[in-house]
């Protein structure tokens, strides 16, 4: 993101500049690539768990995600309903052509939020063409080989670890 067009592969490159044409940068930005900011997405909900999880005051606005270290991070968004990055992208190709009918569940985004409720920034991204590969190479590209990944058997919140995920 530097300029220090080496340290990627060809994919990756061509991944990051897709990340950057469609708008991904403008919410996965910085260090982080988040900007830790709430955003309206209206992402289904997932089946499994007990109930819908409304975000911030009620509001279906969940904070940017970090991007690092992706492979061990899955499954993706606040309620893990997508299993993998291209169920990822898929999703937002789909809000940005309007949301609605269609999708996991019949539906693109939660039935919480109408489609004029998801966040201008999302509804603007250019999700036409390009390959959904290159950018998830880029994205393969920010996950660090040495990064810690046990599990802790306790978090300083006191919440159990591992979610509440129904069989």
């Amino acid at each position: 993101m530097r300029g220090d067009t080496s340290a990627l592969s060809a994919e990756q490159l061509r991944g990051m500049e897709q990340f950057e044409a469609t708008g991904c940068i403008n919410c996965h930005r910085g260090p982080m690539f988040s900007d830790f900011t709430p955003h309206v997405l209206g992402v289904p909900d997932n089946p499994k768990l007990p109930e819908s999880d409304g975000g911030v005051n009620k509001t279906y606005a969940f904070r940017t995600p970090s991007l690092r270290n992706l492979s061990a991070t899955a499954p993706y968004m606040h309620n893990g309903t997508f299993r993998t990055l291209p169920d990822v992208i898929g999703f937002y190709r789909r809000i940005s052509r309007g949301g609605g009918r269609g999708g996991r569940g019949g539906r693109d985004v939660t039935v919480q939020v109408s489609s004029d409720q998801i966040d201008p920034l999302a509804r603007r991204l250019n999700m036409r063409g390009g390959s959904q590969r290159d950018i998830i190479e880029f994205l393969g590209a920010l996950d660090d080989p040495n990064f810690d990944r046990t599990v802790p058997e306790r978090v300083p919140s006191g919440l159990p670890v591992g979610g509440k995920l129904q069989p």
